[in-house]
C-alpha cells in the first residue's frame, strides 16, 4: 500500500542493450507491453528499474541485472560467449554484437557484487576484447 502511494505516479523504465536511453511506461496505469522494434536478430540484454516519483532520476537501487534474450531466429544466438572466471566461479556471457564492451563488463562485474572494482573490470574487459579479436581472426 505504501509502495503504490508512493510510486503512484512513476514509471518503470527498460533499457535494451546497455544503450543510453530508457523506455518509460507508468507503473500501475492499465497498459500494454512495449513493443520493441528495430532490433537485429541474436542475443540482446534489458535491465529494468524505477523512475524516483519526485526526481525522474532512475533508482540505483531497483536496478535489475540484465536479462539476456534472444531475438529472431535462436540460431544467430550471441554475437559470441565468453566463459570468465570471477573469484572461482566460471560464468558464461553472451555478447551482444555491437553492444559496448566495457558497459558490459562493468555489468557483469556489478551482477557478481563488483560493482566498480578494477580488479573484476580490467580483466574482464581485457578477456572480453581478447575473445572477440579472436573471433575475427
Amino acid at each position: 500500500e505504501q509502495f503504490k502511494k508512493y510510486f503512484e505516479n512513476s514509471f518503470t523504465c527498460i533499457n535494451i542493450d546497455l544503450a543510453t536511453v530508457h523506455a518509460c511506461y507508468p507503473i500501475f496505469d492499465e497498459y500494454n507491453d512495449p513493443l520493441i522494434l528495430g532490433l537485429n536478430n541474436g542475443m540482446h540484454t534489458m535491465q529494468a528499474s524505477l523512475m524516483n516519483p519526485e526526481t525522474g532520476d532512475l533508482l540505483d537501487d531497483s536496478i535489475h541485472n540484465n536479462i539476456f534474450f534472444m531475438a529472431g531466429n535462436a540460431n544467430e544466438g550471441a554475437h559470441f560467449v565468453a566463459d570468465i572466471n570471477i573469484r572461482g566461479k566460471l560464468h558464461k556471457v553472451p555478447i551482444v554484437q555491437g553492444g559496448s564492451l566495457v558497459e558490459q563488463a562493468k555489468h557483469l562485474c556489478t551482477s557478481v557484487g563488483l560493482t566498480g572494482n578494477l580488479d573484476c573490470l580490467d580483466p574482464v574487459y581485457k578477456h572480453l576484447t581478447q575473445v572477440e579479436e579472436s573471433m575475427k581472426k
